[in-house]
């Protein structure tokens, strides 16, 4: 019995002694586990290309679709003397559009977290929920596992940008420091100042890092907007 209970005794011990150890073990691999999940949201800013080609290209929109495609309705106005066909093509391309606009709203609504407006170079858009392929199609995008609206620590905002003059973050870099952000969910508004301005390698990830003391707000994207080496942050402190 005094075996048992000395026994008991020792693993007791060592249970205590090794308990914070493995507490440290595994927030070094949630930590780590978090970086990955950053540089592939953090890589998806990098892949504009395609993303720059779809705004500067407007028939790219719809050059898999004959009817709504610039060249097809093209062919049909110098090979028909049929108007009513020509309008008949023009009508199933508008109801085609107004589809994609409608799937379009409806997919944002079901995403949407709040909407991030800078008057300055008048951006207002929705923010959606992860930083994926899709949803920087669309629009612009928080990080996971960073942090939340309004709330103590800090807030990550991704976002590509295009050719088309004030498209997305396309004129991110014309923020100083001292200008206004506003998020806004369905509750309140909030106001961030910009504090901060600066570029950072590709691989940077420590930028997303939590901070524990502050409300902060970081929007990330890629410069310069051709060819781009590296990412350009803006990073705010929010206005109480």
């Amino acid at each position: 019995m005094k075996k048992i209970i000395s026994m008991l005794f020792i693993i007791t011990g060592l249970i205590i002694i090794i308990s914070p150890k493995i507490s440290e073990y595994y927030h070094i691999y949630q930590q780590n586990q978090f970086i990955e999940e950053w540089q592939e949201s953090l890589s998806i800013i990098n892949d504009d290309k395609q993303s720059l080609q779809n705004h500067t290209n407007a028939e790219a929109l719809n050059e898999n679709d004959p009817l709504t495609s610039t060249s097809s309705l093209n062919l049909i106005e110098s090979n028909t003397t049929n108007s009513e066909e020509l309008l008949e093509a023009q009508r199933i391309s508008k109801e085609k559009e107004e589809t994609k606009k409608k799937q379009r709203a409806a997919y944002i609504k079901e995403h949407m977290e709040g909407m991030l407006k800078i008057e300055k170079i008048d951006l207002y858009l929705p923010i959606l929920k992860n930083a994926t392929i899709k949803n920087l199609k669309v629009s612009v995008a928080s990080i996971n596992n960073t942090g939340k609206i309004g709330k103590i620590g800090n807030y990550c905002i991704a976002g590509h940008r295009s050719h088309t003059y004030g498209q997305k973050f396309n004129r991110l870099d014309e923020l100083v420091i001292g200008d206004n952000i506003e998020v806004i969910n369905t509750t309140t508004n909030y106001n961030y100042i910009v504090y901060d301005k600066f570029l950072v390698q590709q691989d940077d990830t420590w930028v997303l890092t939590k901070n524990n003391t502050a409300k902060e707000i970081t929007l990330i994207t890629c410069h310069p907007m051709l060819n781009p080496t590296h990412r350009l942050i803006i990073k705010g402190k929010i206005i109480e």
